[in-house]
């Protein structure tokens, strides 16, 4: 048996204010989301750019495992212990429709409980699919990209997120777990662990600063270029009846 981990989109890294830059510009500009939550970015503009300002978020297709209101909660958490910071959360999700009733009833309330969540403050949900070209930047903007899933590995997510040179903070369970300490990050048991977690990166830069290079490393490790040459070597090396190479070793 040969265990080859999930491939990582390595992006091209941009500066966070950049990234912030564009993501804002297409909120304004060319998302499908109400007139008056384009009003609220464009009067709080300038909060993003706070060197005060924490953000922590996600994003993704809304589903009881991937528990996106947990996050509003973690907020309320790190800012009991960031008195000084404004924290904000922000998270983007759009059910994805399926044939079954009851599936698609449990997604609507928890969408309802998300847009409920919406304060025009600091807890900040907007209803809109991001392309896939954007995925990068919305990570990338965000000062903590937060997984905490209750039973999903959400590999494909982090992917783009650990390859945007965020600081990917999660849960330590299942894959999440397994790929934050394979990258050298914080996986934390509790919500409370998480919050202190942040609040390291936050008041020591350097720790932060550390945790983004050791993203993209752990990116360029199992880049998706890289994680096609093992396949190839491995289906090279099945064909001619040679021993199964070292994969680990490959750049």
């Amino acid at each position: 048996m040969v265990v080859i981990r999930h491939g990582v989109h390595l992006h091209p890294l941009v500066s966070q204010t950049e990234a912030r830059e564009k993501l804002i510009r297409y909120l304004i500009n060319l998302a499908d989301i109400p007139s008056q939550k384009k009003r609220e970015l464009k009067k709080y503009y300038s909060f993003f750019f706070s060197p005060k300002t924490v953000l922590l978020g996600n994003i993704g297709f809304i589903t009881v495992e991937k528990a996106f209101s947990d996050l509003y909660r973690l907020r309320r958490l790190t800012q009991e212990r960031l008195p000084d910071h404004r924290v904000l959360t922000l998270v983007f999700g759009k059910i994805q429709r399926r044939k079954y009733k009851r599936i698609e009833k449990t997604k609507k309330t928890l969408l309802e409980r998300l847009k409920s969540l919406h304060d025009r403050q600091e807890n900040l949900f907007f209803e809109n699919h991001i392309p896939e070209t954007l995925l990068p930047l919305v990570f990338r903007a965000l000062d903590f990209s937060v997984f905490w899933c209750h039973n999903a590995t959400q590999s494909g997510r982090m992917a783009h997120a650990l390859g945007a040179g965020t600081c990917v903070l999660g849960r330590k369970i299942e894959g999440i777990g397994e790929t934050l300490e394979l990258s050298g990050l914080p996986a934390s048991k509790t919500l409370e662990e998480l919050a202190g977690a942040i609040k390291r990166f936050t008041l020591h830069p350097k720790l932060r600063k550390e945790a983004q290079r050791l993203s993209r490393e752990y990116a360029r490790k199992y880049s998706y270029r890289i994680q096609a040459k093992k396949h190839l070597e491995l289906a090279e090396s099945l064909v001619a009846g040679r021993q199964l190479p070292l994969l680990d070793g490959l750049s």
